[in-house]
């Protein structure tokens, strides 16, 4: 259990991660890896194609993100986490901007 936790810890903070790995995460190569494309799929399938925030899905016309909480250039560790994606449409994942705001919480429908 113990080091379980630790090694979450580790990987939270990014450390352990390459620096190969860590440029990787933060380029455009990262956003355009089947690894990325399936875990994007699997988080939007989850959510019902609808923002955590304000509910709206495609069928309203909003256009959908997937948002990393926690940023992927400070917490690389993370980038491919499911614990640390959201699904947001374009207008509240522009006014959360780079703030670690989770809003998986209060999903309003």
């Amino acid at each position: 259990m113990l080091l379980r936790l630790f090694k979450y810890l580790l990987t939270w903070c990014g450390v352990g991660v390459s620096k190969a790995r860590y440029e990787w995460i933060n380029s455009g190569a990262f956003l355009a890896s089947q690894e990325w494309i399936d875990l994007r799929y699997r988080v939007l399938r989850e959510s019902d194609g609808r923002c955590c925030l304000c509910g709206r899905g495609a069928i309203d016309g909003a256009k959908l993100n997937v948002d990393h909480i926690k940023p992927r250039r400070t917490h690389p560790g993370l980038a491919a986490a499911r614990s640390n994606l959201q699904v947001l449409c374009n207008l509240c994942n522009r006014g959360k901007g780079n703030r670690p705001d989770d809003w998986r919480r209060s999903r309003r429908r």
